[in-house]
This record gives C-alpha cells, structure tokens and sequence, in this order.
C-alpha cells in the first residue's frame, strides 16, 4: 500500500512552502507568556526557555476539554450502556490520536528544525497539515479550525445566556440577554492580544475546574432527594410540568420539556438519530485537538507532551463518566441539556443553592473562554486583510462585525446542545480522527520511518470512523435542528 514514489510528493511540498507567505505558518515574534523566548536545538533535548511545563500544559488541556454540562443528556441520547462505552472508549482514542499529532510535530522539529525550532509557529495545527500533504490540507485544517473556534464562541454565548436565566429567571428574553453579554465581550474582543488571552485564559480555566468539581457536587445532591423510579414515574404528572415550565419559561409562554427537548426513553429505543447527535456531543466534549499542537509547541520539552496529556485525560474521563452517569441515573426521563435545569427544579435547598453557584460561575467561564476562542479567529481574519499590526478602527470594525456574526448565529438557533452536536459531528471529528493518523502516516513515509500492519489497520479505522462520525452526526444534527425546531424564546 505504500507509495513507491515518495519523491515527487517531496517536492510539491517544498514548492508549496516556497509559495506560502512568509507570515503563514511560522513567524518570529514573542511566544505565549513570554516576551522574548528563545528556543534552541539540542537534539533530543530541545527545550524553550521560559515555556510550559508538565504540570501547566496538562492544567490548560483540562481547562481546555472539561465540559460537563452537557453530559447526562448524551448519555440519554444514546442510551445508558452505549454511552458509556463511547465514554469509555473515546478518551482513549483521543489520547492516542493526540500523541501522534505530537508525533507529527517533533518529525517536523527533527526534520526541519530552522522552521519549527528556531521560529514562533502562530499556526502550528495547519503547519503540520502543510508538511504531511501540501496546501490544500493546509487550507482544510485551517478553515477546520477556525470554523470550530467560530462556533465554541457561539455555545459560550449560549451557555452564558442559559445559566443567567437560572440566576435571574424571566426577566428578560434570551435575545436580550445575547446582545447584553455580546456588549460585555466586545472591549475584550477589540484590545484582545496574546498575552491578554493567556491571562483570560488562566482566569477563565480555573474558575472552568471549580465549575466542573462543583457540578458533581451538585447534581449528586440536588438529584439525591427522589429515587429514578419516583422520577420515572412522574415525568408528565402536573406538578413536574408546572416545575419546569416555571424555570424554563419564555416571553412567548410556557414550554413544555418534551416540546423544548424531545427525549428518547431509556428503555432501549434510543434512534439512529439520537444516538448520533448523543455520540456527537460526546466528541464534542472531549475535543481540543485543534490547540493541542500550539500547546506543545509552548512547552518547555516537547518531547513530553505525553505525560501532561494522560495526566489531563485521566482526570476529564474520570469527572465526565462520573457526572454523565449520576446526572442520569437521578434525573432519568427528565434530564435536560442544561443538567444545572434539573438541578435547580429539585426541592433540595443545598441542590438549588448549588445551581445557583455553578451558574454564576459558568457564567463568567462562557464569557472568558468566549474571548479566548474567538480571538485566533480575528487574528487570522486580520492577516488575510493585510491589516496593519498596530490597533486601529479597521481593527474594530472586523472584530465587531464577526462578534456580531456569533450573535446572529446565536439568534439563529438559541439552544447550545443544538450547536454542540453539530460542530461534534463536523469539523471536530475531522480534527480528532481523519487528520491525526493521516498527517502522521504521511510524515512517517516521508521521513523513513516504517509503520507496521497492524498500525496501518487502526489508521484506517480511525479515518473511517471519523468520516462516518461526520457524516452520521451532521446528517442527524441538521435534522434535529430542522425538524424539531425550538420555539422562538423572543
């Protein structure tokens, strides 16, 4: 199955980096929380001076992937045993497929280290797509990601909207809401630098740990006061509906949780659809594949982006199954995309007051983590404008008028399990599953290394995977999104 002409292959790649401009892919400037870091080559033991290391490269990979809200309402869409086989499963798979894109990058280190030892890498995922298989895979990763970052910005906006309704419940619609925390993030968006955003970063990762632990908490506690069959048994009685209809009502009136979610049981008949749009959101909450190689390009000795990778992942499986698992055992039928809905409708004073923290905080999380992530979106915008590098009202205008295209986006389609299944099932399952073992297959070959059969074999699989993930999801999320539309909440 090899290429038995690698040659010519080689060539087209050194053509295509010889026609990139020299501000794409590497460029020399200050790093991630260090002005002037210099980086040298010492074989092996290459190091940067003044970068990360273990233990704060594993704290922004957690920081960065731990997203527990969602979770026991996936694990109702595709059904309690299935679910966590997938939450199983897929940590596994995605710490496998993450190394191997650190694998990618110290090839590239090794190979050509005057470009990615002794240069600022600004896009080191599209890098790597570049060496592995020319410009057009560098341009595939490049819209993948940015894509990504596009629509995590709307989620945040969403979830951000979400939990201050759990704090301020029917004051204003959600419409006002959106454009209240769209004024509060653009000063953030229009004077956002790199080293703005790794301080927000920081802020907004930790208050994101205390959110997750304090999640558990709280659903543990608030679900604790009825027993599944009770919950069971009483999901469509009066009182339960006129519960949720006080939490979860808008301007235009009363929802009920099945019109606002529809719900599949758990009794086994959980459908192709469901399954996916659940698999989808599972994907998406263990997603962080598009910053994993900047992160190991900020780390003082690359060489063990391993060791902060499993430490982080141990700890993200460990929470996600945990919190997927109670939430759904002590909500049953009634679990919601927003778990913090349910935890706030339970009688249990600690459960309500519990809510009330966790929203505050994700609150303020979905507000930095909104800045942070939209902001290689803008920079990359700005670069392909040739925009000039000193802040001035062109600057402005195009970060206010993408900031604005989160908002619309958000008009659009004010749920954010909605978006979650969607950019799952898109962009994310292209970037934790086709690219990884594509890219490194192609670099091994390139540089000389010989893979065996079996690892060939679960390459495949994994691209086929992926690709089928895609496919299944969007087909599913566009669906859910068309044919169960929400109701307008303005």
């Amino acid at each position: 199955m090899d290429d038995p002409h690698p040659t010519p292959r080689s060539s087209i790649q050194e053509e295509n980096r010889r026609l990139l401009p020299p501000d794409v892919g590497t460029q020399p400037g200050p790093e991630l929380g260090s002005e002037a870091r210099t980086e040298q080559a010492a074989g092996d033991g290459q190091q940067h001076s003044g970068g990360l290391g273990v233990v704060s490269t594993a704290f922004f990979i957690l920081t960065g992937v731990l997203f527990t809200i969602p979770l026991p309402y996936a694990l109702l869409q595709t059904g309690l045993i299935s679910g966590i086989l997938l939450m199983t499963v897929l940590p596994l798979c995605m710490v496998y497929m993450a190394v191997l894109i650190g694998r990618c990058w110290n090839i590239m280190r090794e190979k050509w280290p005057e470009r990615y030892v002794n240069q600022r890498v600004r896009r080191p995922f599209p890098a790597i797509g570049r060496e592995a298989g020319g410009r057009f895979w560098e341009i595939t990763v490049w819209l993948s990601v940015n894509s990504t970052n596009f629509g995590v910005t709307v989620v945040d906006l969403l979830v951000a909207v979400e939990t201050i309704k759990i704090l301020l419940p029917g004051h204003f619609s959600d419409r006002i809401w959106l454009l209240f925390f769209t004024a509060i993030m653009m000063p953030f968006v229009w004077l956002g630098t790199p080293m703005e955003s790794f301080v927000v970063g920081w802020l907004g990762g930790g208050l994101g740990l205390l959110a997750s632990v304090s999640l558990l908490v709280a659903v543990a506690v608030g679900g604790a006061s009825a027993p599944l069959a009770t919950i069971a048994t009483t999901a469509a009685s009066t009182a339960t509906t006129a519960a949720w209809n006080t939490t979860m009502s808008m301007t235009s009136g009363p929802v009920s949780p099945a019109t606002m979610y529809p719900q599949p049981a758990l009794d086994g008949t959980v459908t192709f659809s469901s399954f996916w749009i659940g698999a989808s959101t599972l994907s998406f909450t263990y997603a962080g594949m598009s910053v994993f190689p900047t992160l190991q390009h900020d780390m003082k000795e690359p060489k063990k982006w391993a060791q902060p990778l499993i430490l982080s992942y141990i700890f993200i499986s460990t929470f996600a199954l945990a919190t997927a698992v109670v939430g759904l055992v002590l909500f049953g039928h009634l679990t919601n995309a927003n778990v913090l809905e349910n935890v706030q409708c339970r009688s249990s004073r600690a459960g309500h007051i519990l809510a009330t923290l966790c929203s505050a905080v994700y609150m303020v999380v979905s507000l930095c983590n909104g800045v942070v992530t939209i902001l290689p979106v803008l920079q990359d915008s700005e670069d392909i404008l040739k925009l000039p590098a000193k802040t001035n009202y062109k600057h402005i205008l195009l970060r206010t008028a993408i900031l604005l295209l989160c908002l619309g986006a958000a008009e659009a389609i004010p749920h954010f399990d909605k978006y979650i299944s969607l950019i799952g099932a898109t962009s994310i399952s292209l970037n934790n599953f086709v690219f990884p073992p594509l890219f490194y297959y192609w670099l091994s070959k390139e540089s000389g290394k010989v893979l065996g059969l079996g690892q060939k074999a679960f390459f495949a699989e994994m691209i086929v995977f992926g690709i089928i993930c895609a496919l299944a999801g969007t087909y599913s999320s566009v669906e859910n999104i068309i044919a169960k539309p929400a109701p307008d909440p303005c």
